[in-house]
């Protein structure tokens, strides 16, 4: 199979969303789909035998580590050399759109996936006001969608709650070569702990944090 997919953020961010993709594009890959990559510009030009078009972009003012990458002729004109089965659309913003754009011109099957909350999003930047317009337009560019992937339980119910169809649980996924109980190590462990006694459990959390 042949799969194109548009996304707002890639490498070389690091985030929830670029994780999930680049494990979802080796996995494909793997099992033998072609796949490409629309994304902002900055990204390696192929990825674990994936190939990443990378389309001018610029930095979002509230949010500047995200880019906005408007599509162009040169999009549509790599979309028809290289066929697509499937188009997905991750998170569709402003690149997302053209891909919705592009498949439904095309007539090319459309799923879309849904990462970041972004009406939440709006409380923490203070635009509050425009939680109910951004609904619309998340409803309509989903709804082109055969299929909308969420990435909780939580979140499929509130899509639909708010009239976006064909939702759908993408369960997460331990990489079990990476995290595996023969790595376990005592020492590190009681490092951790920080002199603490060991009470059977220990939260480590890594991750970014930002203003929402």
């Amino acid at each position: 199979m042949k799969i194109a997919f548009f996304t707002e953020t890639f490498l070389p961010k690091v985030d929830g969303i670029v994780t999930r993709l680049t494990k979802t594009v080796k996995h494909l890959v793997d099992a033998g789909d072609e796949v490409v990559v629309f994304c902002p510009e900055g990204a390696p030009s192929h990825y674990m035998g994936a190939k990443v078009v990378g389309v001018p972009a610029m930095p979002l003012p509230l949010y500047p580590e995200l880019k906005l990458a408007l599509p162009r002729p040169a999009v549509s004109e790599a979309i028809d050399a290289f066929q697509p089965d499937l188009i997905h659309v991750v998170n569709p913003a402003v690149l997302g759109l053209g891909g919705i754009w592009l498949a439904k011109t095309k007539s090319i099957p459309l799923i879309a996936s849904y990462h970041t909350h972004l009406p939440k999003y709006l409380e923490y930047y203070g635009m509050g006001m425009l939680e109910p317009l951004l609904w619309e337009l998340l409803k309509a560019a989903h709804n082109q969608a055969v299929l909308n992937l969420c990435t909780s339980t939580a979140m499929v119910q509130e899509l639909s709650d708010k009239g976006i169809q064909h939702t759908a649980l993408w369960q997460r996924g331990v990489d079990t070569e990476l995290f595996r109980p023969e790595l376990r190590s005592p020492a590190l462990r009681q490092r951790l702990l920080g002199g603490y006694d060991d009470r059977g459990a220990l939260l480590l959390y890594v991750g970014r944090l930002s203003a929402e």
